[in-house]
């Protein structure tokens, strides 16, 4: 949430408290009162939202790991998209699936670089950023 304020670029609400009780972690923000949905308002968040994807920086990635839901993300930053993609979003969550649901044909050859479904991939990754701006944002 922090790194999304720091932007200036959209109302964030701040970070009340996090914590954990048994198994589950719950995290409390401040409360944003619901505004007036008008059409002023939803060309207002839209222009706000596509410039924070137009954010950027050397590499892709993060200087610290976070969380996609429960899930642990590896943000390790790489030199390009594609590569963040495949090897920090798209690999871990073909191994979970592997792992957990126990898909004895899935192997090492489904994350090598010429595996049917990266190769696939790599064509969507490759458009230039202005037409995928919610890809090529760094986080």
């Amino acid at each position: 949430m922090d790194l999304l304020r720091r932007q200036n670029l959209i109302r964030v609400p701040d970070t009340v408290a996090c914590t954990q009780v048994a198994d589950a972690q719950i995290l409390f923000l401040q409360w944003i009162g619901q505004g007036i949905r008008s059409v002023a308002f939803w060309r207002r968040f839209g222009e706000q939202l596509a410039r924070l994807h137009r954010v950027t920086a050397p590499t892709f990635g993060l200087d610290h790991n976070n969380y996609m839901g429960s899930l642990s993300q590896d943000n390790t930053p790489s030199a390009t998209r594609i590569e963040f993609f495949q090897t920090r979003r798209l690999e871990p969550q073909v191994r979970l699936a592997a792992r957990t649901l126990r898909f004895p044909r899935v192997s090492e050859k489904y994350f090598t670089h010429n595996s049917a479904l990266l190769i696939r991939v790599n064509p969507i990754f490759a458009a230039p950023p202005e037409l995928l701006p919610t890809l090529s944002s760094n986080w």
